[in-house]
């Protein structure tokens, strides 16, 4: 069973790492992800039984990698109906604050933030073409609403 939750964590990992790769922004993969992986997570058994669910469902269901994954962490995570989770919370909390570390401890120097008009002093100058412009951007709405 570790294998196959093993196996389907490594195949959804790279179907996301595919779609960002195609991707420019992180807005549009974190749209497409959520477009994709919600109707797999709900046609999945992971929220309730597929006896349950209407007939076309559970065809869908049947066909859902996602099904096969939740009920192989099901089979690891329950012993006779009894929760069996505790070494692999443990585990799972262990591996989580090692990464974190890694994460931590491995930054790159980043370089400083962009100063923005907000952050420094401005010049007169700078006030006055803000003005302007901001003059400009209201007589346009003016007049193209008169129209």
């Amino acid at each position: 069973m570790i294998v196959i939750v093993i196996l389907g964590a490594a195949c959804f990992s790279t179907f996301s790492l595919i779609i960002a790769c195609l991707v420019k922004t992180r807005e549009r993969f974190m749209g497409i992800g959520q477009v994709l992986t919600m109707p797999l997570f709900f046609a999945s058994n992971a929220i309730y039984p597929i006896v349950l669910m209407p007939v076309w469902l559970q065809a869908i269901a049947r066909c859902n990698p996602l099904s096969y994954e939740v009920d192989a962490l099901r089979d690891l995570m329950l012993v006779n109906g009894i929760s069996a989770s505790t070494p692999f919370v443990s585990t799972m909390i262990s591996c989580s604050a090692g990464d974190l570390y890694a994460s931590i401890s491995e930054q790159p120097d980043a370089e400083p933030p962009e100063t923005t008009q907000h952050s420094r002093p401005s010049t007169g100058h700078e006030q006055q073409q803000t003005t302007s412009a901001c003059k400009r951007e209201y007589d346009l709405r003016g007049r193209s609403a008169k129209r």
